[in-house]
């Protein structure tokens, strides 16, 4: 064999392993994934940028669009996104980094792409998208099951998962998104109680903090049963006041509470068949303390304007409990 041979020999050789080698890489996952990395690297790198974030699980569509220093939720008459779970949320996208990378996915892992109204195998996980300030889509992102502290991920399109950290235990429900509860109010700050409707009014008061309630005859009368929701209410729809078939309607009770702060909550029930609406007011006496201005100052948005549908056991009570 001369030596053109060995040289021609030689460079087949290397050529075929070079061929060898790419026909192997070619089958491998190309997508290189290193942990500790953020989950949503991109949303993070535009924080600033970030205008809304699409929410979808096999229950239902939540989308959080920014106003302002608010998150509204378009699937709740634009109502306000709750701070808590908006703020967890925002956390978890931040912080939330690839721990595992996982190639074999299987449907436990929940990361097939969820759709409302919709149980499939593997579709029951959720999925999370975030848009700039422009409507372009940023990340997409499938959260799945957990496991060992962790959760399964995907992005979207990938054929690889992840297991990740971030804590992303979301609620499913519509309402649980809104600002909760709707009303925090302690017995023991209210002063003066009046139930108004068409069969007349009653009334029940306290003579000073700290005392019990009496009613008009000056008998103590225990209003618990009537006031326990109010210490924790939420609500579990919202509608536009303004464009609700309650605009026009009269109340079919008036619930007024006066406050030892000097804050006034005006609360009007309304009843639709077996659902009940409750429209809030806030208002002050003619010396407040700073503290009740402060709260109509800060929380009246969260009130005006709108109408609030809460449980119906609650509204019941509500219509039909009577002052002894």
């Amino acid at each position: 064999m001369n030596n053109k041979t060995l040289i021609f020999a030689a460079l087949f050789a290397l050529l075929s392993a070079i061929f060898a080698l790419s026909v192997i890489d070619s089958r491998q996952p190309r997508q290189y994934v290193e942990t500790e990395a953020l989950l949503f690297s991109k949303t993070y790198d535009q924080a600033l940028n970030v205008n809304k974030i699409l929410i979808t699980d096999s229950a239902s569509e939540k989308t959080l669009l920014l106003d302002g220093k608010y998150w509204r939720i378009p699937q709740a008459d634009n109502y306000y996104a709750g701070l808590v779970i908006s703020n967890a949320l925002l956390y978890s996208i931040n912080s939330a980094k690839t721990e595992t990378v996982i190639h074999n996915i299987t449907p436990d892992m929940q990361l097939e792409q969820p759709r409302p109204g919709v149980d499939a195998p593997g579709g029951n996980g959720t999925e999370i998208k975030t848009y700039d300030r422009q409507g372009r889509l940023i990340d997409d992102v499938i959260i799945g099951s957990s496991k060992n502290g962790l959760q399964y991920a995907r992005r979207a399109g990938s054929d690889y998962a992840m297991m990740v950290s971030g804590g992303f235990d979301l609620p499913r429900k519509t309402h649980d998104w809104l600002q909760q509860p709707l009303l925090q109010i302690a017995q023991n700050d209210i002063e003066t109680i009046i139930l108004q409707s068409e069969t007349g009014q009653q009334m029940a008061f306290k003579p000073q903090e700290g005392d019990s309630f009496y009613n008009v005859r000056r008998e103590k009368t225990d209003l618990s049963p009537l006031l326990n929701p109010f210490a924790d209410l939420k609500l579990i729809e919202v509608a536009d006041y303004e464009v609700s078939e309650f605009k026009n309607a009269d109340p079919d009770r008036v619930v007024a509470l006066f406050m030892f702060s000097g804050l006034i909550y005006g609360i009007e029930l309304y009843q639709k068949d077996d659902e009940f609406w409750i429209r809030i007011n806030l208002s002050s006496n003619t010396l407040p303390t700073k503290l009740a201005s402060d709260y109509i100052k800060d929380s009246s948005f969260l009130y005006q304007g709108w109408i609030f549908k809460i449980r119906p056991e609650i509204g019941a009570r509500l219509l039909n409990y009577n002052i002894r």
